[in-house]
């Protein structure tokens, strides 16, 4: 039977900040003997921030933590010597050039670079973290949390603010992974998408995925097999590349789920924008009669820097169970960029 859950009410970032501080200040030496269980925990918590960024750990710990110093989420301050950045994030990413700012603020106090341990914590999902890592933070995620809390549920620790947090942020990665054994129509959650996207991120090196937000209502978008790389220098150059939309509507007890993939174009350029949409639309529809793709016409065109062409209706390939065949979905995603990359080869604009 279900009970209720502290973490289903508090479950903005910052009360995710105040579990990681209250289960890590359980790693202070002093608390050892005051619970053995949460002592242990806390402890192989601290040691796995120090094992990813490669530093030894100290034999003492004698803890300071604070929250939102110089806005950093969680900053710690261990035998007044080193000091670890703690940027937790569930479901936003960082922005402003915030991980750099703090990494400054902290060196800035007479820590050392040999001294920092700068975490990005994250439990909700994100497409890659290739700019985090440039910035010199290492990255700890949902699994890598889990996988430390899980300890602590087979060692028995029964407090009940551990064991809530641990169902939330359970309940969570489950329904990640549920698109797998739910019949496709039963999709209901961003999070179905998510784990999907994120088990076909590999078919292609430019895959990227996200949630837009736009006047429509927003989608779950993946976006990959770009005509040039999707660069913020290449941002303003016309593109062809695909698109997968995944748009549910549960509202109203409605129950509306539209999935598709879509060829798309870019053309920064308002004046050329209906000729180059036509002319792309035509060469992929043309082709598509002898591909054995069933691609159509979208209702309507339009009018933005990006646009529709094409578009598979209802493309995952299913089971006759109803559910995902992952493997024949994936087979068909590699069918179309075959055929998106041999269009856009022989029709360069």
């Amino acid at each position: 039977m279900h009970k209720p859950n502290l973490f289903e009410f508090a479950t903005s970032e910052l009360s995710q900040d105040a579990f990681i501080c209250w289960l890590l200040s359980y790693a202070d030496t002093k608390y050892e003997n005051s619970n053995n269980q949460l002592f242990f925990i806390a402890t192989k918590l601290l040691k796995r921030f120090f094992e990813i960024s490669n530093k030894p750990f100290p034999d003492k710990i004698d803890l300071k933590i604070y929250q939102q110093y110089k806005h950093i989420d969680i900053f710690i301050v261990i035998n007044d010597k080193i000091a670890i950045i703690i940027e937790d994030k569930t479901h936003t990413k960082d922005h402003s050039d915030q991980l750099n700012k703090y990494r400054e603020i902290v060196l800035s106090k007479n820590f050392s670079e040999d001294d920092l341990i700068c975490i990005y914590f994250k439990t909700g999902d994100q497409c890659d973290y290739k700019e985090i890592i440039k910035k010199k933070y290492k990255i700890f995620l949902r699994e890598d949390f889990l996988k430390i809390l899980d300890s602590g549920i087979k060692l028995g620790v029964k407090n009940s603010i551990y064991v809530d947090y641990y169902d939330y942020l359970m309940k969570m990665e489950e329904d990640v992974n549920r698109y797998k054994n739910l019949e496709v129509k039963n999709w209901d959650s961003h999070n179905h998408s998510v784990g999907f996207f994120k088990s076909i991120k590999d078919t292609s090196d430019d895959a990227r995925w996200d949630y837009v937000n736009n006047a429509s209502g927003g989608f779950m978008g993946f976006w990959w097999n770009f005509e040039i790389p999707n660069t913020y220098e290449n941002e303003n150059k016309l593109k062809r590349y695909l698109q997968l939309e995944h748009r549910i509507n549960n509202e109203k007890e409605i129950n509306k789920i539209d999935f598709r993939l879509c060829f798309k174009i870019h053309v920064p350029d308002k004046e050329k924008r209906q000729k180059l949409r036509n002319k792309w639309s035509e060469l992929v529809i043309k082709n598509a009669e002898k591909s054995n793709l069933n691609i159509t016409k979208p209702a309507r065109f339009g009018s933005g820097q990006w646009m529709t062409v094409a578009n598979i209706i209802d493309y995952i390939v299913k089971k006759e169970n109803g559910k995902i065949d992952i493997k024949k979905t994936k087979n068909l995603l590699l069918k179309v960029m075959d055929f998106n990359k041999d269009v856009i080869s022989k029709n360069p604009f």
